[in-house]
């Protein structure tokens, strides 16, 4: 009987210490498993012999189990759970690149104004310690200039355009037009409008003058009624990125228009606003 076991060991595949744990383990549960099921626990029903074609057979009365699909399902799941674990592992390193080239969040917590019409050299600044990503919005707006008021006789003078410009980039930001005088025979000024820039509105930029003043001979009495207002600046706006530490813009400011007379009123010069996060720090100097 010792003979026929040495005999039948001879036979079974080369495995290591490790590789046979596992496969006992596994059919200790199978089989303990397949009895619990049916209420029984007869050791003797199951054995384990060599068939034929020197395969190791795991047998009970309710399965019959091959030494080798076990150790071929065995490897096939250690396949899959590397593919799995590389796939992990490249997510990871994708979420990390990402993380990296993350944009950080920037609220436009401070504002600067230019409302006074000129020239206006514009230099931005960014601290990089701030903790600023390394593209920093700025959200710029630009209104033209209100058109002067008309009195019955004469109308009133165009208001004048504002621009932004980018000189290091030869381009100009935004521009909005001003709007047009007061027409003594019209029905009122036409609005300006955005003419550059990814926002363009009309009438949202300066107001215009209030037509007034009327005239009696040599004695002018001031009537609101029979004066034409002039039209309303156009109005342009956008978010630029800057990348630069130190950037130069040139803002020009257009003038209101002047009214027809001293009864009528002027319409009032255009703007320039920028809205900026913590961290960025803008400098006006007048050109002129």
């Amino acid at each position: 009987m010792a003979a026929t076991s040495n005999k039948q060991a001879s036979m079974l595949p080369s495995l290591s210490s490790v590789s046979w744990l596992l496969v006992l383990v596994v059919c200790y549960t199978t089989f303990v498993s397949s009895h619990a099921q049916t209420g029984e626990m007869n050791r003797t029903s199951a054995f384990i012999y060599v068939d034929e074609n020197r395969q190791m057979i795991l047998q009970d009365s309710e399965a019959r189990l091959s030494l080798k699909d076990m150790l071929e399902t065995l490897s096939s799941l250690q396949q899959t759970v590397s593919t799995l674990q590389r796939h992990n592992a490249e997510l990871r390193s994708t979420v990390s690149t990402l993380e990296s080239q993350a944009t950080a969040s920037v609220a436009f917590t401070r504002i600067a104004a230019i409302t006074t019409a000129g020239t206006y050299d514009v230099t931005i600044s960014i601290n990089n310690s701030s903790g600023l990503p390394s593209s920093v919005p700025l959200y710029a707006e630009v209104g033209g200039a209100g058109g002067g008021g008309a009195s019955p006789s004469a109308g009133g003078v165009n208001g004048a355009s504002t621009s932004l410009v980018c000189p290091s980039m030869a381009m100009m930001w935004l521009k909005a037009t001003g709007g047009v005088g007061g027409d003594y025979l019209g029905p009122g000024g036409a609005h300006g409008s955005g003419d550059i820039g990814p926002i363009r509105l009309v009438g949202r930029g300066g107001d215009g003058g209030v037509g007034g003043g009327g005239s009696a001979g040599s004695y002018r009495v001031p009537t609101i009624s029979t004066g034409v207002d002039g039209g309303n600046g156009g109005y342009a706006a956008g978010v630029f990125q800057l990348t630069a530490p130190v950037q130069q813009l040139q803002a020009v400011v257009g003038a209101g228009g002047r009214s027809a007379d001293r009864y009528a009123q002027d319409g009032s010069d255009g703007f320039v606003i920028f809205h900026y996060p913590q961290g960025m720090d803008i400098t006006i100097t007048n050109a002129a």
